[in-house]
């Protein structure tokens, strides 16, 4: 039963009845979360970890909704479709008398897993993601141990095994790949390039985009009479949906939507890794520096041989690493906060997310989307832009 609740949140609302017919669509794994259990992973990998745990896509790696009605996941992906004047995905679940109608955008998808803002971040507008050409560079500057000229060529085996595991935590947790993860979507790649270098890209809008282009994908089969085979990313709608059932104070028994979790990795080394770039500068300061991993990795760097350093990012000239520079650099990580607001590199949110009312206040006053002042798109059929099939303001056209 459905008790309405007055808040300014419009991301769900009551409807009359639409009357859906409820189709069985498994679930099978796919959007996984990440368990950041130090001792479930070779120790290797934990330095990954403590910047997972630390970096602002914490919550979009690790948040997950636990007793979550299966039919409701079911019966909102299938129903799911984009709705132009909504600028988002909407999908409808019933509850007898009446329907719930949920809509995600990239702005749900901010609120929801605590994603950085351009005010939190102190910037007029997002960078526009980096280019097919700058993430194959991107991969050789990480040690790629193959020869590539396309990104559909890319296979995770050939990452050295940081890096390996880096890319199949993301690749496993936010795409809906369903088996093998030896390959992904450049969007992914992007995300990668964005917090080894600490840039400034839309994350939330990259994260939109795969999940529209999942659901454009599942409404073409259904056009043709073919039915899903999985509902997609059913993580990420279970968070969405939880907020909604806690709003109209909904609760269903029943079985339950599964929950897939990543909690173990071994890396498919293909040796060796004659170019393995270390720990970046701008990811070790995003773990604390008082943390046994940031002593660590900053001791690591400056006992090192000098190496060619990471640009700020590709395209930049790159600086040339001495010890005195790492050790320069290592005292000036815990550097204070500058006045007036948070540090420019993007960290998690450890503070409390703002509440719908706030969010809502800040879009009254500014405009629903100003805060995605470069990403505020509208489909276009002919677009082929490599993030998003189907919008081409994703790189800023």
């Amino acid at each position: 039963m459905a008790a309405h609740s007055q808040t300014s949140d419009n991301s769900s609302k009551l409807v009359p009845s639409l009357n859906l017919v409820q189709f069985d669509v498994p679930v099978k794994g796919n959007n996984y979360f990440l368990d950041v259990t130090p001792s479930k992973y070779d120790e290797q990998f934990r330095p990954i970890l403590d910047f997972f745990t630390n970096c602002e896509l914490n919550d979009v790696l690790t948040k997950h909704a636990s007793d979550i009605p299966l039919r409701f996941v079911q019966q909102w992906w299938y129903s799911s479709e984009y709705d132009d004047d909504k600028e988002g995905l909407v999908g409808h679940i019933n509850l007898g008398e009446q329907s719930l109608s949920i809509r995600i955008t990239p702005q749900t998808l901010t609120r929801r897993f605590n994603l950085l803002t351009t005010t939190d971040l102190q910037i007029e507008t997002f960078e526009k993601p980096p280019t097919q050409e700058v993430l194959i560079q991107f991969l050789q500057h990480l040690g790629y141990n193959k020869e590539i000229t396309r990104l559909s060529q890319f296979r995770r085996q050939y990452l050295p095994p940081k890096w390996n595991f880096m890319f199949s935590v993301l690749n496993r947790t936010i795409t809906c790949k369903i088996g093998s993860q030896d390959q992904t979507h450049p969007a992914i790649i992007a995300i990668m390039y964005a917090l080894f270098f600490n840039r400034s890209i839309n994350m939330a809008h990259i994260l939109f985009c795969e999940m529209l282009t999942a659901v454009d994908k599942k409404n073409k089969d259904l056009a043709k009479g073919k039915q899903p085979i999985s509902v997609l990313f059913p993580r990420f709608i279970s968070v969405v949906i939880q907020r909604a059932m806690e709003k109209f104070s909904i609760t269903e028994e029943g079985p339950m939507t599964p929950l897939f979790m990543m909690n173990s990795f071994k890396a498919t080394e293909v040796p060796p890794y004659p170019h393995d770039r270390r720990f970046p500068h701008t990811m070790i300061e995003i773990i604390p520096a008082d943390s046994p991993t940031h002593l660590l990795l900053s001791r690591v760097a400056q006992s090192s041989e000098p190496m060619m350093g990471s640009p700020t990012h590709l395209g930049s000239e790159p600086e040339h690493e001495s010890e005195s520079d790492i050790s320069d650099t290592a005292q000036n990580l815990n550097r204070a906060e500058p006045e007036g607001g948070s540090e420019r590199v993007r960290k998690r949110k450890h503070e409390n997310p703002p509440s719908d009312e706030e969010n809502n206040s800040v879009r009254a006053e500014e405009g629903e989307h100003e805060r995605f002042p470069e990403e505020n798109p509208k489909p276009k059929s002919q677009c082929k832009q490599i993030y998003c099939p189907r919008w081409s303001s994703i790189n800023g056209h």
